[in-house]
């Protein structure tokens, strides 16, 4: 049963019911969607919020997917991952002035921990390090890059404001 939550409060949603919820995908027209967050009193835009047998039905081609009730179903759009990390990294940046420090240092293993997939067989780590580098700005900081370049121990110390 997939579920529809926002990535800005409420991602990933917290299964019940035995329901883990694995990945999500971008519902038609993200984020100018009919799609709205499930839960009560939040009208930001929802994505689509899938358990494991759904994302493997999601990773053959299905694109429908059935909400909790029989009220209406949820349409998906296949977008590049590329696109999840890029919002995941977005928020932390938005989240981290709170702290009070002028800058926020982002580690990758981290970053991906929040999308999912990692630690995996099937992880996606040289394209959430990519996002990052091309995040980066004047003022910005690669504080510990591994061997290779692409791994879970790259961290970037941001500049704040953005």
């Amino acid at each position: 049963m997939a579920l529809s939550r926002c990535f800005e409060k409420h991602s990933p949603p917290m299964g019940r019911n035995g329901n883990v919820y694995v990945d999500f995908a971008f519902p038609v027209g993200y984020p100018d969607t009919a799609l709205v967050c499930g839960r009560p009193g939040c009208s930001h835009s929802g994505l689509v919020w899938m358990n494991k047998e759904e994302l493997a039905a999601f990773n053959n081609g299905a694109a429908i997917f059935q909400g909790p009730n029989n009220f209406a179903q949820m349409k998906v759009l296949h977008q590049p991952i590329r696109k999840k990390f890029q919002m995941a990294l977005d928020k932390e940046l938005v989240a981290a002035p709170k702290g009070g420090l002028g800058f926020a240092e982002i580690n990758a293993g981290n970053l991906h921990r929040i999308i999912g997939g990692y630690p995996g067989s099937n992880n996606r780590m040289p394209v959430c390090c990519a996002v990052m580098r091309a995040t980066m700005k004047n003022g910005d900081a690669i504080l510990h890059e591994p061997p290779k370049k692409n791994g879970a121990s790259l961290t970037v110390r941001y500049k704040l404001p953005r």
